[in-house]
């Protein structure tokens, strides 16, 4: 635990000082980010062995990799934002040829508005990871996806706008006159089997098969404005889009999958299976089209695997931490994004709640086996008691997950947003078991229709069928269930600014008063360690 405790700290160093780098707008913003981030890294490294006194050597050592590893970083992170800029390379307010991938749309009656990423600027083309809104007069036929080319120029969103939010995902908007536009380019399984589920969905409720393959895998589809406000009234809106949540799903899916297949057939192999999860989980990723928090799990996803194949032990924060790390070589603007942030808060909420459930997980599991020992019951009642008190366990972890990850997410969201759904936990307790059921279900719908559209079997159509009658009554169900929360007085609560002090300040409160007692110890050591320091100074020069 003391090495992956110091490459931990390495790493969040790195995706630090390569963050600042690539945002900072002065050099004397990087000088500083190098020698406060060399000093916090060898201050780190000196009391992260159970804060004991380091010897010379060792506080040497970090020392010189300190500084190796963050000269590194701004390198890297300069060479980064040299050739692929966030910030317009060109002055506001001057004309040029731009192209772009459009994010989001939303349509009024009378105006467009288009988010998109600018990917080039200039003749000849700049690279660039710009994050752009182009407001346009009139309707345009432009999807998610969708490769644009603008005569136009940037302008300033608002003016003033130059706080914390704007520094960490920059935003312009853009003037300009479209030129061409190119349909976006879906993966071809992904396409095959869009179209295969539609031709077997019900007649007349394709707005549910959209619906469900966009909670599943992602799938831009154009849903209609009543069932994104009902999402996101009811504080579920992360579900219409693909989210890491799905590839753990799917990676559950595929164990239950091979355990009800290949080790029944006799074959145990510890290093196949970690294999075939492995591969599964990112067929999963590519069939979704590479969406950026699906990407980020897998990594997360195949580091645990890779620990469990090679029998290493490994932690949520350290999953984390490598997985920032390898975004921060990649996309080191996708970790400051809005939804990068988020991603990132909700997955150390989700892992910290995993350590408070592991005390009641084992506690259950004790009265489980006491059961087993001492009741006379029938073994249909043993079993119907043994699932029942593991249903109650999930719904309690469920309810206690969704609990933890509302005290880090609340904040967050209503400093960047100004806004608060206060029945998002129910929402999401009644949500997410049905999503459990929905993913194996709709990715078994899509392969059976793809099968179907190929084969023609009748018997074969009328199961596909089943399966598609079945996943659009659950999606039908879901959206019932959902309506009522989203119709509750104050579902939507809008929210004055937060002072970006006071978020601070919870945020140090909550994670201080969880780490309170390690909090002490390095008090006491680091006051121990100078104390004997001072003395052992004042002794020489009395003795001199």
């Amino acid at each position: 635990m003391k090495r992956a405790s110091v490459v931990c700290a390495y790493a969040w160093l790195c995706v630090i000082v390569i963050v600042v780098t690539t945002h900072a707008a002065f050099a004397r913003s990087v000088a500083l980010t190098c020698v406060a981030s060399s000093v916090a890294l060898f201050a780190i490294g000196c009391f992260i062995a159970r804060w004991r006194r380091p010897r010379p050597a060792r506080r040497s050592a970090h020392l010189l990799l300190s500084l190796c590893v963050t000269s590194l970083a701004v390198l890297y992170g300069l060479v980064y934002a040299r050739y692929c800029p966030n910030q317009p390379p060109i002055r506001l307010g001057v004309t040029t040829e731009m192209e772009g991938v459009v994010t989001h749309v939303t349509q009024t009656t009378t105006a467009s508005e288009v988010q998109l990423t600018v990917t080039a600027v200039g003749t000849p083309p700049q690279k660039s990871s710009i994050s752009a809104f182009w407001t346009t007069y009139g309707q345009v036929s432009l999807q998610p996806g969708s490769r644009v080319q603008i005569d136009g120029m940037f302008v300033a969103l608002s003016a003033g706008d130059t706080g914390l939010q704007q520094w960490l995902a920059p935003e312009w908007g853009l003037r300009g006159q479209l030129l061409s536009s190119t349909p976006p380019k879906a993966d071809a399984a992904s396409l095959y089997m869009a179209n295969a589920m539609e031709a077997t969905a019900p007649g007349g409720r394709l707005a549910d098969a959209d619906l469900a393959l966009s909670m599943v895998i992602g799938r831009a589809v154009q849903l209609s404005d009543s069932v994104k406000n009902m999402f996101l009234a009811a504080g579920v809106t992360h579900l219409l889009a693909a989210s890491g949540a799905n590839v753990v799903l799917f990676c559950r899916a595929l164990s239950l999958l091979w355990a009800a297949t290949v080790r029944l057939a006799g074959i145990r192999s510890w290093h196949l299976e970690h294999v075939y999860l492995l591969c599964g989980v990112w067929v999963f990723v590519g069939l979704c089209d590479g969406a950026t928090p699906l990407v980020r799990a897998a990594i997360m996803m195949t580091y645990v695997l890779l620990g469990r194949m090679f029998h290493r032990r490994t932690t949520s924060f350290t999953c984390l931490s490598v997985s920032c790390f390898v975004f921060a070589l990649w996309q080191p603007y996708a970790l400051t994004s809005i939804s990068g942030i988020l991603s990132i808060m909700a997955t150390f909420a989700v892992g910290d709640a995993a350590r408070l459930c592991r005390p009641a997980r084992g506690e259950t599991h004790q009265e489980t086996t006491t059961v087993q020992l001492n009741s006379r019951w029938s073994v249909c009642k043993k079993y119907a008691l043994q699932w029942g008190m593991k249903l109650w366990q999930h719904f309690f972890e469920l309810f206690l997950t969704s609990v933890i990850v509302d005290v880090y997410m609340i904040p967050l969201v209503w400093w960047w947003f100004q806004q608060w759904t206060p029945y998002g936990v129910i929402a999401t307790v009644v949500a997410e078991p049905l999503l459990v059921i929905l993913l194996p279900l709709t990715l078994g719908w899509g392969v059976l229709a793809m099968a179907t559209v190929m084969l023609s079997i009748p018997w074969f159509t009328s199961f596909t069928t089943m399966l598609a009658d079945t996943d659009v009554y659950l999606v039908h169900k879901l959206t019932q269930i959902l309506a009522p929360i989203a119709a509750a007085p104050d579902s939507l609560t809008t929210l004055p600014t937060l002072p970006l002090g006071f978020l601070l300040l919870y945020y140090a409160g909550v994670v201080g008063g969880q780490r309170w007692k390690k909090i002490k110890i390095a008090f006491f050591h680091m006051h121990k360690f100078f104390y004997s320091r001072n003395v052992a100074t004042s002794a020489r020069v009395k003795s001199g």
